[in-house]
């Protein structure tokens, strides 16, 4: 693969969000490491000077805010009848874990580069916390052939007569939107044989303001941490919206953290945040109509 798309400078941080999982009472304490925790403690007083003396979402809100919107809408996918989710760059989040231990009826299937796969995997299992029907597996979303392709796992592991919940989070702001959109195009190719939704974050391109401002500072320091450029990909909700349906999903919702405030208990902020979670349904047989929750 081409060093330009190398996927592996991400599971850095997938290390500081464990942390932020574990601290925020979402995670078991298999997950935590010493770096995790002292990158957490270092970039502390900006992100508490951010969200108590400017108002602003930081690091922390912007994560706790995606990762619970992606939760409450996974729930009601699954209420909905998806019975696998396959959850491609999961690093180190805990909502397979907890997924399984709440459904345990349903497939959840984790993937990741192969050393972040086989490092969770053996977290997992040294912790005794692997159930039947919960697998890590290798994934690469730029390779669209191969063992570690969406494609292939999806013709390995998941019955094309249940519905499916696909996850990517925290994943797409380390690519350009030209080299995401093959694997937007799979995921919608995918979900139209076996219905279900696609579910990811957002940051949309942002124009000014103390929000852009900050916004840009974090894509900054990710980039210099990571070795590569942080990107944003659509600049309105109806950008995002055109673009999903272009490549094969039939109804496609961008809902803001705020607008879900009194449905599910997520922090918030004075001043709006900027993060979105996209929700892109496939056109497989048993879908269900889903009514915007952010109009």
């Amino acid at each position: 693969m081409n060093q330009n798309t190398d996927t592996s400078r991400i599971s850095f941080t997938a290390q500081v969000t464990g942390y932020i999982w574990f601290i925020n009472g979402l995670s078991p304490d298999v997950f935590v490491t010493r770096l995790g925790k002292r990158l957490y403690n270092l970039i502390r007083p900006g992100m508490l000077t951010a969200r108590h003396v400017l108002g602003v979402a930081d690091l922390e809100t912007y994560l706790m805010q995606r990762h619970l919107v992606i939760d409450h809408l996974l729930e009601q996918a699954v209420a909905e009848g998806v019975g696998q989710v396959l959850e491609p760059g999961c690093g180190l989040s805990p909502r397979g874990f907890r997924f399984k231990k709440k459904h345990p009826r349903i497939r959840y299937l984790e993937a990741d580069l192969p050393h972040m796969a086989r490092w969770k995997k053996e977290l997992l299992e040294q912790a005794g916390l692997m159930s039947d029907g919960h697998e890590i597996l290798t994934c690469n979303i730029l390779d669209r052939e191969g063992p570690d392709s969406l494609e292939q796992i999806a013709a390995t592991h998941l019955d094309p007569d249940v519905p499916t919940a696909l996850i990517t989070e925290g994943v797409i702001g380390y690519f350009d939107r030209a080299s995401l959109e093959p694997f937007w195009k799979a995921v919608g190719g995918l979900l139209s044989e076996t219905g279900g939704c696609y579910l990811t974050d957002n940051v949309p391109i942002l124009r000014g303001g103390l929000a852009s401002d900050l916004m840009r500072l974090w894509r900054r320091v990710i980039g210099l941490t990571t070795r590569g450029r942080m990107h944003a990909h659509f600049e309105t909700t109806g950008d995002a919206e055109r673009a999903f349906q272009s490549l094969g999903f039939k109804e496609v919702i961008v809902h803001k953290p705020e607008n879900l405030a009194g449905e599910i208990d997520i922090p918030v902020t004075r001043l709006p945040t900027s993060i979105q979670v996209i929700q892109a349904m496939g056109s497989g047989p048993g879908r269900k109509k889903h009514k915007p929750m952010n109009a």
